[in-house]
């Protein structure tokens, strides 16, 4: 016997079947619609470790900034003349309103990683609230377009330490974007 209003309503439509066999088709959908859940969710719970293993990286290289301009110790990335954490911290350019912008990492990444931590529920969950963290993430990267700018024509000298944080700010934004979408 054919359940002509099941019949319509199947994705199958083109195939005749009884209840029984919709029934079926219908809880096999649902289970993949809940295995692409989980998936997606642990997907999401992985990716959030990952802007919160970013942000701890953002702390850590911008520690070693603070270091290296406190101590005047730019030895680990004097690369060459043009790529030069010396050269840069020579040129004078090191500041906005008076804080140095070593400053502002110290304060950027921890920032971020303390926020990523409360919206992950201290990484038990996925990052909640993206849409919220990447409004201040573009921020940071505006930000990071004047330190570009400060280094590639102003100076015409590149800081690796400063590239490095600027990297691990636009994976943080891309990740944050991610799950925003």
């Amino acid at each position: 016997m054919i359940n002509l209003q099941v019949f319509a309503s199947t994705p199958f439509h083109w195939l005749p079947m009884s209840s029984s066999h919709v029934r079926r088709i219908s809880s096999l959908s649902s289970l993949s619609k809940l295995a692409r859940r989980i998936w997606f969710l642990k997907l999401e719970n992985i990716t959030s470790k990952a802007f919160l293993a970013l942000s701890a990286v953002g702390v850590a290289i911008g520690v070693y900034d603070a270091y290296d301009y406190l101590t005047q110790n730019f030895t680990s990335c004097n690369i060459s003349s043009q790529i030069s954490c010396g050269g840069v911290y020579a040129s004078g350019h090191t500041s906005l309103f008076g804080i140095p912008f070593y400053v502002m990492g110290l304060v950027w990444f921890p920032f971020l990683l303390i926020l990523g931590l409360y919206a992950t529920g201290f990484g038990k969950h996925y990052l909640s609230h993206a849409e919220l963290i990447v409004p201040l993430l573009m921020i940071g990267n505006i930000f990071t377009l004047y330190l570009w700018y400060l280094e590639l024509v102003v100076i015409k000298i590149v800081c690796p330490v400063c590239v490095s944080l600027y990297i691990v700010n636009y994976a943080m934004t891309a990740i944050a974007i991610r799950l925003a979408l």
